[in-house]
């Protein structure tokens, strides 16, 4: 989802997108440690969608048990955490190849997240 852009915010666009900017990060980050640890994220994974997020949620349950068990020991996690590895800035691609029906139901959903925060 794209911020909207900085020139000429009101309040409640400038709350959206600091609200997208948070979110953004903490997912980044949850996919460099991921990333880090199973290298089968670096590249596509070529399968379906349905188990492509069936792989994801067990990368992220076996993450939890290995931290569960480890602790902050784990040096993928702290390297990510650290900030000694920028996983995803170099790799964040802007795909622009969609249809114009799309980008207007994605900025319907961008306007429902934005009044979503005003309103909370």
């Amino acid at each position: 989802m794209r911020p909207f852009p900085s020139r000429g915010l009101n309040p409640a666009r400038e709350n959206f997108n600091d609200h997208l900017s948070r979110a953004r990060k903490c997912i980044e980050c949850t996919f460099g440690i991921l990333r880090a640890k199973w290298r089968l994220l670096g590249k596509d994974i070529e399968v379906s969608s349905q188990k492509a997020i069936v792989i994801i949620k067990c990368m992220c349950i076996l993450h939890n048990v290995i931290r569960e068990k480890d602790g902050d020991s784990d040096l993928d996690y702290c390297n990510i955490m650290l900030g000694s590895q920028t996983v995803w800035e170099d790799e964040i691609t802007d795909r622009r190849a969609r249809g114009a029906n799309t980008l207007q139901q994605a900025k319907e959903i961008r306007n429902t997240f934005m009044n979503y925060f005003l309103n909370t």
